[in-house]
């Protein structure tokens, strides 16, 4: 059942969570598959709804996490990445946060869907590439 604000588990699977949000939940998806054939145990989760988002949901998810990934084709700032860095703060959670979206700045670039998405490192392959770069460390 779909409660209003609560992150949908699409895969279940490691100690860190990729949360993603409208469109970029496919790029997310095909990201946790790569990840996975590299034997990289992460989580995905879609989340819908940002406003309202269920915070006592989230916290328990995060509890015991040490580090998510935000994926949204919107700003960084203000959507995703947002709520959950505000809930994280707020709550005093041990937990990284990895906002990946577009940057605070006006773009003047013209093209299709795919090289707009590259040019803000939210490919496929630009999302995979940082996923495994950040749980390297």
């Amino acid at each position: 059942i779909l409660k209003t604000g609560r992150p949908i588990s699409i895969e279940r699977n490691g100690d860190a969570i990729i949360f993603a949000t409208g469109s970029m939940l496919y790029y997310a998806h095909q990201a946790w598959k790569s990840l996975s054939k590299n034997r990289i145990k992460i989580s995905l989760f879609s989340v819908p709804f940002i406003k309202p988002i269920d915070t006592a949901y989230l916290k328990k998810l995060l509890k015991d996490k040490k580090i998510i990934f935000t994926i949204e084709e919107h700003s960084k700032i203000g959507g995703l990445g947002t709520a959950i860095s505000e809930l994280v703060a707020e709550e005093n959670l041990k937990v990284s946060v990895i906002r990946m979206g577009t940057e605070d700045k006006f773009v003047h670039l013209v093209g299709s869907r795919d090289y707009l998405l590259s040019q803000h490192n939210l490919s496929v392959k630009q999302i995979t590439t940082q996923i495994k770069a950040k749980l390297k460390k």
